[in-house]
């Protein structure tokens, strides 16, 4: 949802190229909305892949600091690829409570009546400040052997139909949720709050679905989620599937709504009052990634992650096809588990690592005072880190922001390309030869400001 606001007819034509496909997979041409041939420039395709390739192996490393061994699950239906999101979203809460925080949390969720879905690259927990006279720091709390362990909430015989959970404990609110999104930079500056505006658009989209997952005083309708998306909650799961899932410790799940009802009752042991309105961009060297606190690819030719490309993308290009948007959201969010042997959806992929054979120490147990293996937060202040920008959430530009692009989701209005102050994006697009809007606007310039261009002025737009 966010990457059309670095430039609507980039993101048209990558839609219509199949740009979330391998490199080698895409076609190196294809006909625009007008019908005109679009080649695409393939040293430029070559470069912005390479540098993508580059931020995914950057943000791996990053990954592996805190999650487990991959898991490889295979589905036989919507519900069960939908299931590894779940699964995923559990393993992460868990994360949270023994460490404090944890990376590459999936959200979802509803957000003007459209389904939508992201990877969080850090989700951190804070202590609120109070009042109170200062503390000492402390490191971050692992769960007392009395916590209860998320599974603990889930029935171990099947669901036949729905029961109502014991009520959980009232939040205190001692912390909140602190969002992070790490980018990779080959430049050794930070962008402009210009071309910045899709990262943070991003993250206050995140800041929404997350906020409605772990709300206590707003019940986030997953019935609802199941009908947009066509999913059955109460169809069992198949024993292939809740053998392979028992590794990530929740086999006891037998359908969607047990886990749904899971992350109902365990996300109240976050103990939190919200997500915190303040938000942070980290950006880090890309060329140097030997120190801790890579972060996902945000360069000027693709600023979304290859995951979340590959999610609107499929999903857009389906409805380019049909017309209907909602059932191209759904058709994308159940089949991003592409590109694994058959029906297997290797979790990692998805961002959905079960949590076994962890090199972590288990969940219920202090750590070790020494141990290297403890994963440790994104360290702002790291050599590696080029800078930060920290900005509030802004629900009314948000919104603005949403109505606006929607427009072009829903095909009542055509794409529209970048401004001549952000003209400077193109040279790093490769559909920039050919591009129609570019072609437009020079025209105009030209027609405008003809004798100034007679006298040597330069179009900036040719």
């Amino acid at each position: 949802m966010s990457g059309p606001s670095w430039c609507e007819v980039q993101f048209d034509y990558g839609l219509r190229q199949k740009r979330h496909r391998k490199l080698g997979d895409r076609p190196t041409s294809f006909k625009s909305r007008e019908g005109r041939e679009i080649k695409v420039q393939k040293e430029v395709a070559v470069r912005n892949d390479a540098i993508q390739q580059s931020g995914k192996d950057i943000h791996k490393k990053l990954e592996k600091e805190i999650k487990a061994d991959e898991v490889m699950i295979d589905t036989s239906s919507a519900e069960e690829k939908f299931a590894v999101r779940m699964l995923n979203l559990l393993w992460a809460l868990d994360c949270i409570l023994e460490f404090g925080f944890t990376r590459e949390m999936p959200v979802f969720g509803i957000i003007h009546d459209q389904i939508i879905v992201g990877i969080i690259d850090e989700v951190d927990r804070v202590l609120t400040p109070t009042t109170a006279s200062p503390k000492k720091t402390k490191k971050a709390r692992s769960p007392s052997p009395s916590q209860p362990r998320i599974t603990s909430f889930m029935s171990s015989t099947p669901t036949s139909s729905p029961q109502k959970p014991p009520p959980p404990p009232e939040p205190t609110g001692k912390y909140h949720l602190s969002l992070i999104d790490a980018k990779t930079r080959k430049a050794n500056s930070i962008p402009s709050p210009a071309n910045s505006y899709p990262s943070r658009i991003q993250l206050m989209l995140y800041h929404r679905l997350l906020s409605d997952l772990i709300s206590t005083t707003y019940q986030f309708p997953f019935d609802y989620l199941w009908q947009k998306l066509d999913l059955d909650g109460s169809q069992p799961f198949s024993d292939k599937f809740k053998e392979q899932a028992s590794q990530s410790n929740y086999v006891q799940a037998n359908c969607l709504n047990d886990l749904a009802r899971t992350w109902t009752q365990s996300m109240h042991q976050l103990d939190v009052s919200g997500v915190g309105d303040e938000l942070k961009l980290v950006y880090i060297r890309q060329n140097k990634s030997k120190g801790k606190g890579g972060g996902r690819m945000g360069s000027a030719a693709e600023p979304l992650s290859m995951t979340e490309a590959q999610d609107i993308a499929q999903a857009i290009h389906a409805s380019l096809a049909d017309g209907d948007l909602d059932r191209a959201i759904s058709e994308s969010l159940l089949s991003s588990g592409q590109g694994t042997k058959g029906d297997g959806v290797k979790l990692s992929e998805q961002k959905a690592e079960g949590a076994i054979a962890s090199k972590q120490p288990p969940v219920n147990q202090p750590a070790p005072e020494e141990d290297d293996s403890i994963p440790h937060k994104l360290d702002v202040e790291s050599p590696e880190v080029i800078g930060t920008t920290v900005f509030k959430m802004d629900g009314s530009s948000l919104d603005d922001y949403l109505d606006n692009v929607l427009g072009y989701w829903h095909g009542e209005r055509e794409p529209i390309g970048v401004s001549l102050a952000n003209v400077g994006r193109c040279f790093s697009c490769e559909y920039r030869d050919d591009c129609e809007w570019r072609n437009r606007m020079a025209a105009a310039l030209a027609k405008s400001t003809k004798s100034k261009n007679a006298d040597g002025g330069k179009n900036p737009w040719s």
